[in-house]
């Protein structure tokens, strides 16, 4: 009777343990099946590829759809070719983003010898673009664009040399692009007034260079962007540091710049792809991709949660069988809902595992010879296997939890590199 129980036992607690690991959840980390179960029936990214398309936006549907290729996810090259097909066949170039944007309707004049210019910086970076550009600013009344267009008068620069200088078309060609997202409307009220301020300072004799960390950021972004591309990336940064450190990824990384429109076009904010990225400058960019191909409501709970994913090896072998998957899918889904009821059923399983293992050990042991039943402590025997219970789980959670250590990621801003610009200026001597 003592080893039916023990058996009973043995497989009550191991069917603990079994149900323990299939419970996706973590402390400080997200299981990539409670991402994949928070994403399903909700907008995904060929969908939102396709809208794009269908409102004349090809630049951001074509951005889109190459990230569902980054993702894997399925039909997403089938997508891409369609969009660069449709995009083919529309009498203007795609780097002027739809027919009635403002950047056709400033510098499309003069573009005859511009159809094969792949970004806005090529677009802009003419001469006589800019004359256009510069004529169609200075007729604005408005005080930021003007403060931007006195940025041009600067000698003593930071990061970009004058545009009196011989060099100073990287300049110019930033600080009017600045002024034409701003007319466009392509960004929020509190970056656009911080970018003011930033103009005024240097204006007013103060350091040129946070105002040129900017047009730098704008001219990377130029260079890798068609004109829609740029005013759907812009507008949800809501201010200047996170355009500065959003800009550094995609230029230390230019392949992710797919994944980092895609999360700021699906995202609530973009203070939280920034944050996230921050936090996790290692992973981030991998956790943002399979998020992204899970959905927009599994790149919500990642942003939400600000935590990293761990992939398990174990749990994913255990998911691929057809009953276990289907026990996988039921606690996904309670973790998603809850992380704390999820770890909650997760750590009692443990316990209860060990427990029962404890138990039955204890039932399989030999009774105590006739001399040492006197010293034979019967009512601890109950109180000693809780004991090694809460010790089993212990040790789990120190072991078994991952990233509970985990040191600060968070990457420093990189430092300003300032040239000594003199106050003399180089003029050309050739026209």
């Amino acid at each position: 009777m003592r080893a039916v129980r023990a058996s009973l036992l043995i497989v009550l607690g191991l069917l603990a343990f079994l149900g323990a690991l299939l419970v996706p959840a973590y402390v400080r980390a997200l299981d990539p099946t409670v991402v994949r179960r928070a994403g399903v029936g909700t907008l995904d990214l060929l969908t939102e590829a396709q809208q794009q398309a269908r409102q004349d936006r090809l630049g951001c549907a074509e951005l889109l759809a190459q990230a569902g290729v980054v993702a894997d996810v399925r039909g997403a090259g089938d997508t891409v070719q369609a969009i660069q097909q449709q995009a083919r066949s529309r009498p203007i170039p795609a780097v002027w983003g739809s027919t009635d944007s403002l950047l056709q309707q400033v510098l499309g004049g003069g573009a005859g010898g511009l159809t094969n210019a792949a970004s806005v910086m090529d677009v802009v970076l003419p001469e006589g673009q800019r004359a256009a550009a510069l004529e169609f600013l200075g007729s604005l009344r408005r005080v930021d664009v003007f403060e931007l267009l006195k940025n041009r008068r600067l000698e003593r620069t930071a990061l970009f040399p004058a545009v009196s200088s011989a060099s100073g078309q990287a300049l110019d060609s930033a600080i009017l692009l600045t002024g034409l997202l701003i007319q466009a409307d392509a960004m929020t009220p509190r970056l656009r007034r911080e970018i003011e301020e930033l103009a005024a300072a240097a204006n007013r004799g103060y350091d040129s260079a946070p105002v040129e960390m900017v047009y730098l950021s704008i001219t990377s972004l130029a260079k890798r962007m068609t004109w829609d591309q740029l005013v759907a990336f812009l507008r949800p940064i809501p201010s200047v540091a996170v355009l500065r450190n959003l800009t550094r990824l995609i230029t230390l990384s230019p392949a992710d710049v797919p994944v980092v429109f895609a999360a700021l076009t699906l995202a609530p904010s973009a203070e939280a792809v920034d944050e996230f990225l921050a936090r996790f400058p290692k992973d981030g960019m991998r956790d943002l991709r399979f998020a992204l191909g899970a959905g927009k409501g599994g790149l919500l709970l990642l942003l939400e949660r600000q935590e990293a994913i761990h992939f398990s090896a174990v749990r994913g072998w255990l998911g691929e069988v057809p009953v276990l998957g289907g026990v996988l899918g039921l606690f996904a889904s309670l973790a998603a809902r809850s992380t704390f009821l999820a770890l909650l059923l997760k750590y009692l399983l443990w316990f209860d595992g060990a427990f029962c293992l404890a138990r039955a050990m204890v039932l399989l042991t030999p009774p105590p010879a006739e001399l040492e039943r006197p010293y034979f402590l019967k009512r601890s025997s109950l109180f000693r296997q809780q004991t090694i219970g809460v010790l089993a789980v212990v040790l789990i959670f120190a072991f078994g939890e991952p990233y509970l250590a985990r040191a600060n990621q968070r990457v420093e801003p990189l430092p300003v590199l300032r040239l000594n610009q003199t106050g003399t200026t180089l003029q050309p001597e050739v026209p």
